[in-house]
């Protein structure tokens, strides 16, 4: 049972490894935050990986979104890159839960 457990959550864990996007030593080029609390973060290069399918194809391929209930942080994490002109890697949530069909959330960033 033990061995069953831990090839289905490796399996799981897999799967939403390759559903997202991600930057990596990329630069933040522009900051948008909404009067909504909504925000969008671009990057210097296209999301990597499959990503979100709302993501692909379309003029926000090289973004990530927040809001503000959840992503203070982020947006914290992207303006000291933007301002401090240091790279960040950015990993997406596979969702496109903030703007709908346009952009993928953020999951996590890293400043370097």
């Amino acid at each position: 049972m033990k061995h069953f457990l831990a090839a289905v959550l490796s399996l799981g864990l897999a799967g939403e490894a390759i559903a997202v996007g991600s930057v990596s030593n990329a630069h933040v080029t522009q900051v948008r935050v909404e009067a909504d609390g909504r925000g969008i973060v671009f990057f210097d290069q296209n999301l990597a990986g499959a990503g979100a399918a709302c993501g692909q194809d379309n003029v926000y391929k090289n973004a990530m979104a927040f809001n503000m209930t959840t992503g203070k942080a982020l947006l914290a994490v992207a303006l000291v890159a933007k301002s401090a002109g240091t790279t960040i890697d950015a990993y997406g949530s596979g969702a496109c839960g903030v703007y709908g069909d346009y952009v993928e959330d953020f999951s996590y960033a890293v400043n370097h």
